[in-house]
């Protein structure tokens, strides 16, 4: 497995239990009432869900599973794949701080976010052919 995949992988799991347990405290706190200043997390929540769980662990299994062509071992853009990453950990931190701090935060989260796909697409993309081309 490549180490872009483990990292991946292991981010995407963080990210998971991390929008679990505040998934778990936003519920809670639904129940119970403890604070309205907690709903403020919502967006982190979905952020930890969409881009940290789901989109890392998208990224980290096709950067593994998608077909090689040329070699067996040429990948594609790598820089481009870890960029995704890294943009998409960031966009994490910025919707983070955009709750903790007001400002620019949720648009930088966004913009990261929108690099992140647009790195992987580029990634991604040569590696996608028809069935039975090579």
């Amino acid at each position: 497995m490549p180490p872009l995949t483990r990292w991946s992988i292991k981010l995407a799991l963080v990210h998971l239990v991390a929008g679990w347990l505040l998934g778990a405290l936003l519920m809670a706190n639904r129940a119970w009432g403890w604070s309205a200043g907690l709903w403020r997390w919502v967006d982190v929540h979905i952020a930890l869900a969409l881009f940290g769980w789901t989109f890392l662990l998208v990224v980290g299994v096709a950067y593994w599973m998608l077909p090689t062509f040329g070699g067996r071992t040429n990948r594609g853009r790598e820089k481009a794949a870890w960029t995704s990453v890294v943009a998409t950990n960031v966009g994490v931190v910025a919707a983070v701080l955009g709750v903790v701090w007001a400002g620019l935060w949720g648009w930088i989260a966004v913009l990261c976010w929108a690099v992140a796909i647009v790195a992987f697409g580029l990634h991604a993309w040569p590696r996608v052919k028809a069935f039975g081309e090579r």
